[in-house]
């Protein structure tokens, strides 16, 4: 049974849960015939399924939750016997479950920010609940804050979503206008103006049904003889540094002043303000399948793109030459596996083939140019990343999933055998890794790793590859799973790509780089 009760109809779309409940008997002789009634208006229940296996007998009873079973007890009983007897068991109270929230809702002016703000006396855990802001009917983001600092002036709309199990209903609760206020002679003012705009909205979530029972709105406005005002205030720019997505995210990118993001098992393509976060618009690769990874040539000015599709032949890196209004796209067969990718100094492509144990780089067009198979001493289960050096050597990263497998990164000749190494077994701490899963180097020469299941990004010393320091801390702002990342040093920030294992609570980051 569920401590927090089953669901039962809503208006997410949501099925009726089933309640399962089953009892058991040994016996001696015949078997007997198990029934199962509620003890709360004793009815019976005939659509039991019972299995006999050799002395024991088990009968387990499904029924969808509904609301007339919250509170009832469920027993499940023998027939009686020669004696008059009956044996029988009962179930714990059923829970069907009841959800209620009171919201006190409003957006107000604080100073220079206008401000979505959710108040609940009663947010239970089985429940995610998010505020979701939208400009002029266009997605803004989505924040688990109780207090939102709005970005740009504007009419924005703020919204409750209630989340459970990848459903989720919204309800809007205020409306902000973030238009800028002015005196005649056009200087911004703040003295005089009070603007609130209140919105107290009731929601009585019976089963997860949402029942607006009240709403109330009150406008407020005081002004000095004289003096013209208008609703809202100029509001700050205030950067944000954490961004949800609704899917996995497999690749990061820069392009002038726009953040690119690929997503597994999807072929679209988010764009975002670089500045702001704010998302801008999406592209779709209809040849695209399943992104794994994504880099950004510069020179060549294109975007690539390892497609790991689902098939068991050769996969793809797709080349996206225009990616405006309208997508353009070559794209190549690999020799066979897929695996992240980079760009190398020659403006080529180089593929990390994840479990083959193999280095190929291939030119602007797909023609392959160098295979390296790694030595069988170099070789582990999995190679994450591969980086070709200035001087023909490359930079790797590795690891297994059997405990004495190594976590490591090494530099590598071209024939594939290690001449430089930093790691041993899975562990935590300097020079030791838990799935150093991507690499990149920045402008100084440094490694930066992403230790992925120590859930930090650390830096290694460029030839020595000893450890420098970690660059962000273990589960720093909640951090857990990081997998991808680009840097962005012209303005001092590293992006990282978050997907936790089940890619429920998926996002980016942006951290200061320095």
């Amino acid at each position: 049974m569920h401590p927090a009760g089953f669901i039962g109809p809503n208006e997410c779309d949501l099925q009726k849960e089933d309640m399962t409940f089953s009892c058991g008997v040994s016996f001696a002789g015949n078997a007997p015939s198990l029934t199962w009634r509620s003890l709360t208006g004793s009815h019976s229940f005939v659509n039991s399924v019972c299995t006999t296996q050799s002395n024991h007998i088990n009968c387990s009873l499904t029924l969808k939750a509904d609301p007339d079973y919250d509170g009832t007890v469920f027993v499940c009983e023998t027939k009686a016997s020669n004696g008059g007897v009956r044996f029988n068991c009962s179930t714990e109270v059923v829970k069907v479950q009841y959800f209620s929230v009171d919201n006190e809702t409003s957006a107000r002016k604080v100073h220079e920010n206008v401000t979505c703000i959710v108040r609940s006396s009663n947010l239970e855990t089985r429940y995610y609940w998010k505020i979701r802001v939208e400009k002029n009917d266009q997605y803004v983001f989505l924040s688990s804050n109780r207090t939102i600092a709005l970005q740009k002036p504007g009419i924005y709309q703020c919204y409750v979503e209630y989340s459970i199990r990848h459903n989720t209903c919204s309800f809007l609760t205020s409306v902000v206008n973030a238009s800028v206020v002015t005196n005649s002679g056009g200087s911004q003012k703040e003295q005089g103006n009070v603007l609130a705009v209140v919105l107290s909205i009731v929601f009585s979530m019976v089963l997860l049904g949402v029942a607006v029972i009240a709403a109330s709105v009150v406008y407020a406005k005081r002004t000095k003889e004289g003096r013209k005002v208008t609703f809202g205030s100029r509001l700050s720019d205030i950067p944000k540094t954490k961004v949800r997505s609704e899917k996995a995210i497999s690749g990061l990118a820069i392009v002038d002043l726009e953040l690119f993001v690929t997503y597994f098992k999807s072929r679209e393509i988010g764009i975002y303000d670089l500045t702001s976060l704010a998302f801008i618009r999406s592209i779709t690769i209809d040849e695209l399948i399943n992104a794994y990874d994504m880099k950004h040539c510069a020179v060549n000015r294109c975007l690539y793109i390892m497609d790991a599709n689902y098939t068991n032949t050769s996969k793809s890196i797709i080349k996206v030459t225009s990616f405006g209004e309208e997508a353009s796209w070559i794209s190549w067969r690999t020799r066979s596996g897929h695996g992240c990718i980079s760009v190398t100094s020659d403006h080529t492509v180089l593929l990390a083939v994840l479990q083959e144990g193999r280095i190929e780089e291939y030119g602007p067009n797909g023609a392959l140019i160098l295979e390296i198979k790694l030595s069988p001493d170099t070789a582990v289960s999995y190679l994450r990343y591969a980086i070709k050096l200035s001087d023909d050597r490359f930079l790797i990263s590795q690891d297994g999933e059997a405990d004495d497998q190594l976590h490591r990164v090494c530099v590598i000749d071209a024939a594939g055998n290690i001449e430089v190494t930093s790691g041993d077994r899975r562990g935590y701490g300097p020079n030791r890794f838990n799935v150093p899963i991507y690499l990149t180097i920045d402008s100084r020469g440094s490694i930066v790793v992403i230790d992925r299941d120590n859930s930090r990004v650390l830096s290694l010393e460029p030839n020595s590859l000893d450890f420098g320091r970690e660059v962000i801390q273990s589960k720093r702002d909640g951090m857990i799973r990081p997998e991808r990342m680009v840097l962005d040093e012209a303005r001092g920030k590293i992006v990282i790509a978050h997907n936790d294992v089940g890619w429920e609570r998926c996002c980016f980051f942006v951290f200061d780089y320095n």
